[in-house]
This record gives structure tokens, C-alpha cells and sequence, in this order.
């Protein structure tokens, strides 16, 4: 189905369609100045609790990590939010077409995104969908986009916790993957799921902090056992298991000269 690209959102000009999903569509835009913006508005049925819903999860984490939130108007007809447009890479682009990254290098982007989900997590904010291209590179560093699966901790403290597990999980994925080219399981999804009950890892070429890391993440707890966190990932990627729990670097979220893409 092709959706018909509206003229404007209030003061916002629309360029054309960035991208859209169950959740629902973005579109670059341009305010007054010419400064280009990210419009996402949504048809779906409670599309203003939705939005509302997201607006909330941007608004409560620092916009060193996630696109800052400009204006909404949630009461408008469609409801939409506007914010900052990040012009950059996704990480899904970058890995293809760099090929696996160096134990050294995976290190480095494993401390950048364990920061920023470390920074929506402590904000009681769980993403639901951190694969790779729901993150952005660019000048000013890593962004974490598409909250459209976001749920707070205020709404609802138990689904926080299941989705900030999911969270977890899907960051060691992205180690492993960044490492050796595929995921810690398999790519064919049935014999994935059987790896993943039977709690089987394939982490390859991962050494040091990084296969720690990313064993801390994906292997399977009991009930009993302590969950690992963002903070505790991004402590050890940093500065190994013996950092002290004071340590936080948090200020890692400019882009690494390694990134640049020539």
C-alpha cells in the first residue's frame, strides 16, 4: 500500500518518507529556517497514547544518546511529534559493508552502545528492538532511534523488566555478530531457537572482555541468579572486571575516529 505524503505537519514542510512501520511513518521535514527535522506521525488506532508513549521514552533520556524531541502536537489530526533528524549511517549498513570488526574495534563499539542503553535503562526506559539498524551513526555519535516498542518502567514495572532483558540479549547479538559476520546461535531460525533453549553460543572469534561481555548477556540464568545490566556490560568493556561500580562512561558517546568511513 503507498501512503500519500502529506504537505505539512503544522509549521513543518514534509521532503519526503524516511521510513515506515506498525508503529508508524517518518518524514524528513524542514521548520521555518530550512533546518532539516524528523516527522513521525501515526494512523493507528490509539495513535495518540502510542506517541504520547514515545515522546515520554525520548524525552526521559539524555539526547546525547537519542534524537531530541523539537515539538508535538498529539492532538492534531494525524496526532505527530517532531525531532531531531539524525543524518548518519545504521550500524545494520555500516557492519555490511565493513565486514567483521576486530576484537579491539568491537570492544570500542560495544562501550558506545552499552552506554546508551545503559543511559535509557537507568532513565526507566526499555527499548524492545535494538537491532542493528535501529542504530544511527553520525558526527555527533551513536543514536538509539524507532521507540516505537519503548515501554517505561512507570507503566508497567514488570514488562519493563522482560524488555530490558530482550534489550540485553539483543546487544550481545550485536557483539557476536559485529565479530564474526553472524549472530551466537544460528541463521537458520529453527535450529536458532533449539541453540538458544539448550543455552549452545557460538562466539567465535570474540576474546578478552568482549566474549565476557557477550556471554554475561546471552547465556541463559536461573531464577536465583543475578541479571547482568547495561552499566555492568559497559563497566567491563571499559575498563575489565575489576572497575570499581563508581565507574561510568557515559561521555564515550562522541563518534570514535575508527568509524570514519573514508
Amino acid at each position: 500500500m503507498k501512503l500519500r505524503q502529506p504537505d505539512a505537519f503544522g509549521a513543518y514542510r514534509v521532503i519526503r518518507l524516511l521510513g515506515y512501520g506498525m508503529e508508524g511513518s517518518t518524514y524528513l521535514a524542514v521548520n521555518g529556517c530550512g533546518r532539516p527535522v524528523a516527522v513521525k506521525t501515526s494512523m493507528r488506532h490509539k495513535a495518540r497514547r502510542i506517541l504520547g508513549r514515545e515522546v515520554a521514552a525520548l524525552r526521559a533520556i539524555s539526547p546525547a544518546f537519542v534524537p531530541e524531541v523539537l515539538a508535538d502536537d498529539l492532538r492534531a489530526d494525524p496526532p505527530y511529534y517532531v525531532m531531531e533528524f539524525i543524518d548518519g549511517v545504521c550500524l545494520e549498513d555500516y557492519l555490511g559493508a565493513a565486514g567483521p570488526l576486530s576484537d579491539v574495534e568491537v570492544q570500542r563499539l560495544g562501550v558506545h552502545l552499552a552506554a546508551c542503553l545503559a543511559a535509557a535503562h537507568s532513565a526507566g526506559v526499555a527499548h524492545g528492538d535494538i537491532r542493528p539498524q535501529n542504530w544511527m551513526i553520525s558526527g555527533g555519535g551513536f543514536y538509539l532511534i524507532d521507540w516505537g516498542q519503548a515501554v517505561l518502567r512507570d507503566d508497567s514495572p514488570r514488562e519493563f523488566r522482560r524488555v530490558r532483558r530482550n534489550d540485553l540479549r539483543q546487544l550481545g547479538e550485536i557483539i557476536v555478530k559485529a565479530r564474526n559476520g553472524h549472530g551466537p546461535y544460528s541463521d537458520d531460525s529453527s535450529k536458532a531457537i533449539e541453540k538458544y533453549t539448550e543455552g549452545s553460543l557460538e562466539l567465535g572469534a570474540l576474546s578478552g572482555r568482549t566474549r565476557e561481555v557477550a556471554a554475561m548477556l546471552l547465556r541463559r540464568r536461573r531464577w536465583w541468579q543475578v541479571p547482568p545490566t547495561a552499566k555492568r556490560a559497559h563497566r567491563v568493556l571499559a575498563c575489565g572486571r575489576g572497575c570499581g561500580r563508581r565507574f561510568w562512561a557515559g561521555m564515550f558517546a562522541t563518534r570514535p575516529s575508527w568509524l570514519d568511513m573514508g
